[in-house]
């Protein structure tokens, strides 16, 4: 309307005009519709749930009609924790993966939902309407976690707790966040997540490799030399070789089956320099899978979709001919990253 935005918007069986003060352009109009698309966003929440989450005073104070509306005051909630963190909070996350800023992967927005299906198979508060809650249930759900895992797991399914209470607190649907009196369960004690092979241990580990299964020797080769992620070993394609300056393209990855040409940090897609100990590995390992895209390929002809299997046909296996202790195959990154660190490598360089 001339220079003065409004919006538009249907609350409480009419239909409602507010002007906003703001001088029509791009920057003004971003901010006219972020403001619409939160108000209906409480306002039809409210609506599915009984809630009363939107407050007309808190936006538009000054309207002359407030006095006829309702909805000022605080209710607690009646929406359980299982409904509100699958149709309220998990969806808030799935558009993050597309925003400009891009804040999550979509392998987070994946183990959010993983951890959330945990906790509703489990958790006796799944079902539960939010302000009933009590940091005493959570504590309860961690201690039966414990009775099947690891203090580190335990830690990794309660991720998505403290947000989804938090962002709870601030959209009104409690009066209290109770996950500020929770304490995650300590990992002291526990086998530590960093767990370093010694360069003569990796050494050895590869040479076994092509004595004994020389059509994986260059996974083993690349874990421990190049230091990639598993998942990105797994997506690994001949036409990322640039072999002319013996570099090697990271930009794709498959994580439990699905495929993605986005990695697991925002700053992880990078050219990585193939090391010499390794380029007759590559020249020797061309005769197993060129016939493919992709560069590792199981017994069926097709790139491998998890690691499990090739932990079990080959990975303990090593161990046990090189007689090391087990550890996790993903330690071999770990070791990258110490040798290069005692190398003198660059942090920042080694981090991606």
């Amino acid at each position: 309307d001339g220079d003065n935005l409004l919006i538009i918007f249907s609350y409480q069986n009419k239909q409602h005009k507010q002007y906003l003060g703001l001088k029509e352009n791009a920057e003004n109009i971003r901010r006219a519709v972020k403001l619409y698309n939160e108000i209906t966003e409480r306002i039809n929440f409210d609506k599915k749930y009984g809630e009363s989450t939107f407050n007309f005073a808190s936006y538009f104070p000054d309207a002359k009609n407030m006095k006829n509306l309702s909805g000022s005051e605080f209710e607690c909630g009646k929406i359980t924790f299982g409904a509100y963190a699958l149709d309220v909070w998990l969806p808030r996350m799935e558009k993050k993966i597309a925003a400009v800023t891009g804040s999550i992967t979509p392998k987070t927005y994946k183990d959010y939902k993983s951890y959330l299906n945990v906790c509703k198979d489990i958790a006796c508060f799944w079902d539960m309407p939010m302000d009933k809650i009590r940091s005493l249930h959570i504590v309860d759900y961690m201690d039966e976690l414990a009775l099947t895992r690891k203090a580190k797991t335990i830690n990794n399914l309660m991720i998505p707790f403290r947000p989804i209470f938090e962002r709870a607190f601030i959209d009104g649907i409690i009066k209290e966040d109770i996950m500020q009196k929770v304490k995650n369960p300590s990992t002291r004690g526990q086998q530590p997540e960093i767990y370093p092979f010694s360069y003569n241990e990796s050494q050895k580990i590869i040479s076994a490799a092509k004595e004994h299964f020389p059509e994986m020797a260059l996974w083993f080769g690349i874990g421990f030399l190049m230091g990639m992620r598993i998942t990105e070993m797994q997506a690994m394609k001949w036409k990322y070789f640039d072999f002319e300056n013996w570099t090697y393209h990271v930009c794709e990855r498959i994580y439990d089956g699905d495929e993605s040409d986005e990695t697991k940090t925002f700053s992880g897609s990078r050219n990585i320099i193939v090391p010499r100990a390794l380029r007759s590995m590559v020249e020797e390992h061309k005769k197993y899978t060129t016939h493919s895209e992709y560069v590792f390929l199981n017994s069926f002809g097709n790139p491998y979709q998890q690691s499990k299997h090739i932990v079990s046909k080959y990975w303990i296996e090593l161990l046990n001919i090189c007689e090391i202790e087990f550890r996790k195959m993903r330690q071999m990154r770990h070791s990258f990253a110490i040798q290069a660190l005692e190398a003198s490598f660059m942090i920042s360089d080694i981090s991606k």
